[in-house]
């Protein structure tokens, strides 16, 4: 049985395609190593987002496991481009932005919509956030006095192989 190598980081990774930590083992696991064309793409977005320590470490693998992914499905690299540099990534035709931070006060309320008027989508709540298609989603809050605020987030499908991704910005 071949044994598959781990790692204590995410930079002795960065060469491969990581899926997550083995708590048996003490590290992270390499799956498949990404092609060497492919690989300084990925290394190129974890160094832009300067991530070095513990706590955005378990973001970068995430991340570099669904660019790993991507490029298994056929991915140009438009496409990984535009996952590299998105703020959140789902692989499915929906993804979940984050509530605003008024939201969780004690009277706090939130919302996510896209478009004005008669002509209003709502976004359906979830745990952490709101659920959203494609469109320019505006999440906000109120802590049910005086505050109030807003974040716009941006999100499109992406076609990743024969499947929809959604990414958010």
């Amino acid at each position: 049985m071949r044994k598959t190598p781990i790692y204590a980081n995410w930079e002795d990774a960065a060469s491969g395609y990581v899926s997550d930590q083995d708590p048996q083992r003490g590290g992270w696991v390499l799956i498949s190593p990404l092609p060497p064309e492919r690989r300084e793409l990925v290394l190129v977005q974890m160094r832009a987002r300067e991530i070095y320590d513990e706590d955005r470490l378990r973001e970068a693998i995430v991340r570099l496991a669904t660019l790993g992914r991507a490029i298994e499905l056929g991915a140009d690299d438009a496409t990984l481009i535009a996952l590299r540099d998105a703020t959140r990534v789902a692989r499915k035709d929906t993804i979940v932005v984050p509530a605003h931070r008024y939201e969780g006060l004690s009277r706090g309320r939130g919302w996510a919509r896209l478009g004005r008027g008669g002509d209003v989508r709502w976004g359906e709540r979830v745990d952490g956030g709101y659920r959203v298609g494609p469109g320019r989603w505006s999440v906000g809050s109120t802590d049910g006095f005086f505050r109030k605020g807003a974040d716009v987030w941006d999100c499109e499908h992406l076609r990743v192989g024969e499947e929809t991704w959604t990414v958010a910005s």
